[in-house]
């Protein structure tokens, strides 16, 4: 990507965009996912250790307002126009919703055991939850906040499906859930059921269309709309998959654990945070390459992106901090 040419010489030179750490906001108490608000400039990030939603003031990067939300918090997403903040709590069986205006609390929603992956589409008003011990997706009416169906997920040659991400392609009318395969015990260790697939159903009624092998332990799940292509962070392969229609098109290799996924499409670029190595891999969603990797914190889990400001948030869970890196501006290249 050339961002502007310098002439003058004999040679050339352009400054090619490469994504650099341009900040470090401390946080503490295990932040886990981060959603940003671009119109006030506000990042709300989960807390596992303090069961609340902290708010970030990112022109000063102070931490303004810890908002109580459930026992064990995790995804979190700012919905844009009605200026609210959902987040998903694994603890209670709930999900959060909090009025972004008056940071109060707007209410809470009943759904499944071990809620986790969380996708909102604003057009329809609905919000689609993964519950991880029913293997199962409830359905959220965001007008009038109740459950209106619930999407059960199928189990193969007797692996439960046990779904943490989920993503969605309003556009196709396509619900994309990562078959994790994983389920939390009381002591923090996973059981497995070596399941290994991504499925996709109707966004309308939840009928199963395809359930494409991706391989054992998909995480989490991002979807260019445009292209209709879901990207899967594998974390048994340390890989993103692609997969279109009902078939994998695509793999490519990142860092240690691929946990968080967020898309931009207008960049053709996927940014995954690798948990285990501490960085953020930068995927060319047309090439389908890695064309940069960015140390982060430690243990980065859930991640967000401001294409207005082009920046990009990792949650370092380990550090107890926010990771802010720059997507714009970078390093100079010469040739004759």
């Amino acid at each position: 990507m050339v961002l502007a040419a310098c002439s003058g010489t004999s040679s050339s030179q352009t400054v090619t965009a490469v994504p650099h750490v341009v900040g470090m906001v401390a946080v503490g108490g295990m932040p886990h996912f981060p959603a940003v608000d671009p119109g006030t400039n506000r990042l709300f990030v989960s807390s596992l250790k303090s069961a609340s939603l902290a708010t970030v003031n990112l022109s000063s990067g102070q931490t303004t307002t810890a908002i109580p939300v459930g026992m064990t918090p995790h995804t979190v997403i700012f919905e844009q126009g009605a200026e609210r903040v959902w987040v998903t709590d694994l603890g209670s069986d709930q999900v959060s919703v909090v009025d972004a205006r008056t940071m109060q609390a707007a209410g809470t929603v009943t759904v499944g055991k071990l809620p986790h992956g969380l996708a909102i589409d604003p057009g329809h008003h609905r919000a689609y939850v993964t519950n991880v011990a029913d293997s199962s997706v409830s359905v959220i009416d965001t007008t009038s906040l109740a459950v209106i169906q619930t999407f059960v997920l199928p189990e193969f040659d007797g692996r439960k499906a046990w779904p943490w991400g989920v993503s969605l392609d309003a556009k196709g009318g396509r619900l994309y859930v990562t078959a994790t395969g994983q389920l939390p015990k009381p002591d923090g260790t996973l059981t497995s059921s070596g399941s290994d697939r991504l499925d996709v159903l109707d966004l309308n009624d939840g009928h199963l269309l395809s359930s494409v092998v991706v391989g054992a332990g998909p995480w989490n799940v991002a979807v260019e709309e445009n292209t209709g292509t879901a990207f899967v962070g594998v974390t048994s392969t340390n890989e993103v998959v692609a997969v279109k229609g009902d078939r994998v098109v695509g793999r490519v290799k990142v860092g240690d654990n691929p946990h968080g996924v967020v898309i931009d499409p207008a960049a053709n670029r996927l940014y995954v945070n690798n948990a285990k190595s501490n960085s953020v891999s930068v995927i060319d969603t047309l090439g389908l390459k890695v064309v940069a990797t960015v140390g982060v914190g430690q243990q980065p889990q859930g991640i967000a992106l401001d294409s207005r400001r082009h920046l990009l948030y990792t949650a370092n869970q380990a550090a107890g901090t926010i990771t802010v890196v720059g997507l714009t501006g970078g390093r100079a290249t010469t040739s004759p």
